[in-house]
């Protein structure tokens, strides 16, 4: 045999050699994948390094990070397709990252004392133009993606009606696109919008949608919201009814048929009864539910259906994130949600107190690391206090609220402590300011009941309530 020859049978042997150990080495295994909420993705046979991964999964309101072979999501686990062995049965496990949403500002622009709404402005400004019409019955809100119908004085024939007769109404405008069909009272809602003709997804706005067309200061030539709405493209905003939501009030011994109202010209949310009261609709349908939009409607909580198409039923905006909130284990709560920052001790003052005092105790907290001389309990920087913490304006202690919850209106398992209670025989979850002034009596501010989620407004002097200090941007924690 020439040595020539003999090279090459040497070689082939090492070749052969090398793929039946790569052959051994390699056994098949199988690869599951567990998307975590994002759908079913195959299983898959591999030999040797997965060659043909799957695409990335998708799940709204949250960023995916990876696959990783630890459920825990050790920085180890983390799957290099191209270098990583399969090695007998696997799971991978998709990581994600939930998306904040952003918060729009209030709209006011006034200020009214140093650190409040007008002066910060927290919150994305509003796009210009705010609201188009469309020139077909209808108003897109360029905010929230939401759109309106024009018509905000649908039943001026009928009068105004039930929670129940309204739901009702909302029904006949999706299938013929007026109410009242052969009688004296009979209107259109003047709906062009689908090729000429009317949609057929018209629904009841629930409490988070009718919050997200309120401005706290439509400013200028106008004196109330609804003057500013009509102004934007809107018809017959009443200056003097309540509008129903689709959103049921908890059912109490007190009261166990209540339903949310949005009284638009003076911007309070309260609650009454659905069927021994009566007010006008409004109505919207479309996205307001995604994070494509500025600063999108997110759900309101509640998940009871009490009748076809109301909130329960519905479930509009976008998903909470699952855990809601985040214990840092240093004195605060973050909001998923938002990516708002929270002080977890809900009273850490120990008391309410006037809208002037406060600003003191913020500004305490932020100097001194405590409320009224109490020590709040933030070691988030570095073991000492952060500096930037604010009263929050009326649509960032808004974004707090569950509408499936009373006393308190958090959602349930939230990790906020000492919530401040009322002072009464039977003690319940009591009012906390915000930082927001009311424009029609300037005296006044915003403030919200941690007990039952209402939305009012009540004298900065002779009025007590509680402070829950807040830090960060919203959809930028």
């Amino acid at each position: 045999m020439s040595s020539r020859y003999a090279w090459k049978v040497a070689v082939a042997g090492i070749v052969l050699a090398a793929f039946a150990g790569s052959c051994w080495l390699f056994t098949t295994g199988n690869v599951s994948f567990e998307t975590n909420g994002a759908g079913y993705i195959p299983s898959q046979q591999v030999t040797g390094t997965i060659n043909d991964p799957p695409d990335n999964p998708t799940k709204e309101g949250y960023t995916f990070e990876g696959w990783y072979s630890d459920p825990n999501f050790s920085e180890e686990s983390l799957w290099d397709f191209e270098n990583d062995v399969v090695e007998g049965e696997i799971t991978l496990y998709a990581k994600w990252a939930v998306n904040s949403i952003a918060l729009s500002v209030t709209g006011q622009k006034t200020i009214y004392k140093a650190g409040d709404d007008g002066d910060l402005q927290e919150g994305v400004d509003w796009p210009d133009p705010r609201f188009t019409d469309n020139g077909n019955g209808t108003i897109t809100d360029n905010l929230t993606g939401l759109i309106w119908l024009k018509n905000a004085d649908l039943l001026s024939n009928y009068g105004n009606a039930t929670w129940s007769e309204v739901l009702a109404f909302v029904e006949n405008i999706n299938t013929d696109g007026k109410i009242g069909i052969g009688k004296w009272w009979e209107t259109d809602a003047g709906d062009a919008s689908n090729s000429g003709s009317h949609q057929t997804d018209w629904r009841l706005p629930n409490r988070n949608e009718f919050e997200s067309i309120m401005t706290l200061e439509p400013g200028g030539i106008f004196s109330n919201i609804p003057e500013w709405l009509e102004d934007q493209g809107f018809e017959g905003i009443s200056t003097t009814n309540r509008y129903w939501t689709s959103t049921t009030y908890p059912p109490t011994t007190e009261y166990p048929d209540h339903a949310w109202h949005a009284q638009i010209y003076e911007g309070r949310i309260r609650h009454w009864s659905k069927e021994e009261n009566s007010g006008p609709m409004m109505l919207v349908r479309g996205n307001g539910n995604t994070a494509l939009n500025p600063a999108p409607v997110w759900k309101t909580g509640q998940k009871t259906a009490y009748i076809d198409g109301d909130d329960g039923n519905l479930q509009e905006g976008i998903e909470w994130p699952d855990p809601r909130f985040t214990d840092n284990g240093n004195g605060t709560i973050t909001d998923n949600l938002t990516g708002l920052i929270w002080l977890k001790n809900a009273n850490c003052a120990q008391t309410s107190t006037d809208w002037a005092t406060a600003f003191t105790y913020i500004a305490e907290l932020n100097n001194q690391g405590t409320m009224n001389g109490e020590n709040a309990g933030d070691t988030s920087s570095s073991g000492s206090h952060q500096t930037d913490w604010r009263l929050p304006n009326r649509k960032e202690l808004f974004t707090l609220l569950d509408m499936s919850q009373l006393n308190p209106a958090l959602p349930n398992g939230n990790p906020f402590t000492a919530i401040g209670q009322t002072d009464s025989d039977t003690p319940v979850p009591g009012w906390y300011w915000t930082s927001s002034t009311d424009d029609l009596n300037t005296l006044n501010a915003w403030e919200i009941s941690l007990g039952s989620g209402s939305v009012s407004r009540t004298s900065k002097t002779d009025s007590d309530n509680y402070v829950l200090p807040v830090r960060g941007t919203a959809g930028n924690p």
